[in-house]
């Protein structure tokens, strides 16, 4: 499965990412991610001003969108 588009999407939807208690989620979706699957995280806030981000959560910054709590049908565009 070269091809991008055959790839498994999935979307992780957290409260704020990165974050400081996001790390087991970033390694889990390392994982996934390393399987095969085409990972994408939708945040409902901002990180935190002095959250960097871990090392294991770097990968995922780019695919990281922020989204209001408001409207949660937005989510699913976010893996189109």
């Amino acid at each position: 499965m070269n091809d991008i588009a055959e790839r498994p999407r999935v979307l992780y939807v957290t409260s704020r990412f990165p974050s400081i208690t996001t790390t087991f989620i970033a390694n889990e979706m390392a994982a996934v991610q390393n399987a095969g699957c085409d990972v994408h995280v939708a945040s409902l806030f901002e990180p935190l001003p002095d959250h960097v981000g871990h090392e294991v959560e770097l990968p995922f910054l780019d695919k990281t969108k922020r989204f209001p709590v408001k409207d949660p049908r937005m989510w699913r565009d976010v893996i189109r």
